[in-house]
């Protein structure tokens, strides 16, 4: 398993499941989902990473980068459940 993301509203927050390995190779598909999120669901994010086996530097970027981007718009970037190897 490579990547899978899932994008839900709960309440006045947007959650985004991300399951797998995020690398290189993925980075750039949770990218695309956060910005998308964000401009379409609204500013305050959650990023569920219950699931999410394996992260690099990559994943890392594309993490700030959502802080960045929620911040500007007056919301905020909050990680849910990271596993020891995350």
């Amino acid at each position: 398993m490579k990547l899978r993301l899932a994008r839900r509203a709960v309440g006045d927050a947007v959650v985004v499941a991300v399951e797998g390995e995020l690398d290189l190779f993925t980075a750039p598909f949770l990218r695309d989902e956060v910005r998308d999120a964000i401009k379409l669901d609204g500013s305050r994010l959650i990023l569920d990473l219950t699931a999410l086996s394996f992260m690099d530097s990559s994943g890392l970027s594309v993490l700030i980068e959502a802080w960045r981007l929620a911040t500007g718009e007056g919301g905020g970037v909050s990680l849910a459940a990271p596993q020891a190897p995350v």
